[in-house]
């Protein structure tokens, strides 16, 4: 059911930009306005000027789409960020610190997905969406055309074949490895053997896929379809307009955990909530 395709990864050159501790930030939807300042003091090549975020004097100014795809390009064509020769799927691995005090290791998979309708049964979503959230994300993607975040989903495999074949076929060495602000460690191998990623491919056909986090991305992604087409008529099964990236996880996974989330809920007082049912 899932369409899987390796893609040629784009990825900071680490001879221009220092340490790459210094350029990766959490998704842009969770950093404050705080945050945010500092991420871009630390370097000039930080990613959040590229994945905006919407406070103060960037909140409603209509050319800030127009400067991030402005200096997305400039990077690349400055040799800031490099574009992988080979198309590949990324084995990626995360070492964190789980609440119970244990070191686990989460390990995933980042490849282009074939876009599908909620409503084909093949990438199932769970939340409900915002659209005002969609415009702005589909404003950064039409102008840059580029993805700056993956969406995180799952899939079922019980015999562990998907990450068995990647992790037969990757290099020795991580071609990226990085400690962020929470002590996590990201590691990320390209694995480009073609017959492993015909392997691949074909292990995701009869598996549907589960947003775990990403439904606005996932969202902006098939709005973008739409707006193609309506600009080109239709497309070519191979066009980058039929895809997203996602970050795939199995979730049988020893390192996978999935912790509540805590909210507070305040009840209407008694004098308010009187004559009320």
């Amino acid at each position: 059911m899932a369409l899987i395709a390796p893609f040629r990864g784009i990825r900071y050159n680490q001879g221009k930009i220092g340490r790459l501790e210094d350029v990766v930030t959490p998704p842009y939807d969770v950093i404050d306005e705080k945050a945010q300042a500092a991420f871009i003091a630390k370097n000039p090549y930080n990613v959040i000027r590229l994945d905006i975020c919407k406070h103060k004097e960037e909140s409603g100014n209509s050319d800030r789409y127009e400067k991030a795809g402005d200096l997305f390009h400039g990077w690349l064509d400055d040799g800031v960020l490099i574009r992988d020769k080979a198309p590949s799927i990324y084995l990626y691995h995360i070492d964190y610190d789980h609440p119970s005090g244990k070191r686990l290791t989460r390990k995933g998979l980042v490849a282009l997905v074939g876009l599908a309708d909620f409503s084909e049964g093949i990438v199932k979503p769970h939340e409900k969406i915002f659209m005002d959230v969609i415009s702005d994300r589909l404003q950064l993607m039409d102008t840059c055309r580029a993805h700056f975040s993956q969406v995180f989903s799952l899939f079922s495999d019980r015999n562990d074949e998907i990450m068995e074949c990647l992790e037969s076929a990757c290099p020795d060495k991580p071609v990226l490895s990085v400690t962020d602000q929470h002590g996590s460690k990201h590691r990320i191998w390209p694995v480009s053997d073609s017959e492993t990623l015909d392997r691949v491919q074909s292990l995701f056909q009869d598996r549907s896929l589960y947003i775990a986090d990403g439904h606005h991305r996932y969202t902006t992604a098939l709005q973008m379809q739409n707006r193609m087409r309506d600009r080109l008529g239709e497309l070519s099964k191979e066009s980058p307009f039929n895809f997203t990236v996602m970050y795939l996880c199995s979730m049988e996974d020893p390192g996978l955990s999935v912790l509540p989330t805590h909210r507070l809920v305040r009840l209407i007082s008694k004098t308010k909530s009187k004559g009320t049912c």
